[in-house]
């Protein structure tokens, strides 16, 4: 009721209840107690891992992009939502969880255990790993030509302070362009957001500025 109420104002003004409001404040805080994956559906409404964030308790325990979660601490994922699966996998660091997966082109499932830690979300990533560590991003996407890609996934409390760390390193490395990719970003904390508008601005009138005038 409360939300057709307020579809009467604009398309973004929507009711959350305090559960939403406790899931969307962990996310925006950028770390939260889990195994560190990407949670998706197949095109059978299957749950399955999208992907393993590296070096968090999932990747080490061999939990691979494509697999499906037939279980979750033994409870049958069949009709489940992705909303209560993530809930049902995330909690407090230091505790067990035990997901029933089974590897694409297998034909028997695993029960594969590992102790939840926290994890950190990145709001910024490039487009593609370093090869010799795959916990870093390569944020240099054209080496030659020197331009960097920056994909913003979501607005968080740590979002502005990633980008700073990753646009200070380019400039050290001599960067000529950017590439700042907000496709697919789903919104988050409305003052990183401005932080963020603020930031890229500030850094292109600076640009401006030492540059001299410009012809258009």
């Amino acid at each position: 009721m409360i939300n057709g109420g307020l579809e009467k104002l604009d398309a973004h003004s929507t009711f959350i209840n305090a559960e939403e409001y406790r899931t969307f404040t962990k996310q925006s805080k950028g770390r939260f107690g889990g195994v560190g994956i990407r949670i998706g559906t197949d095109r059978g409404g299957q749950l399955l891992v999208e992907s393993p964030l590296p070096g968090t308790p999932a990747y080490e325990a061999g939990i691979l992009a494509g697999d499906l979660i037939l279980k979750i601490d033994g409870e049958s994922t069949e009709n489940m939502s992705q909303k209560k699966a993530v809930d049902k996998i995330t909690g407090e660091a230091g505790v067990k969880v035990t997901l029933t997966v089974l590897h694409e082109g297998d034909k028997k499932p695993v029960d594969i255990s590992m102790s939840r830690a926290e994890i950190t979300i990145e709001s910024v990533q490039g487009d593609l790993r370093i090869d010799n560590n795959l916990k870093q991003w390569d944020f240099m996407y054209d080496k030659v030509n020197k331009i960097g890609y920056i994909r913003i996934i979501q607005f968080t409390e740590t979002t502005v302070k990633e980008l700073t760390e990753v646009v200070d390193q380019l400039q050290k490395d001599g960067i000529k362009g950017l590439i700042l990719d907000l496709r697919t970003n789903p919104g988050g904390l409305l003052t990183a957001a401005i932080e963020v508008s603020e930031f890229v601005l500030a850094a292109g009138h600076a640009h401006r500025q030492h540059q001299g005038p410009q012809r258009a």
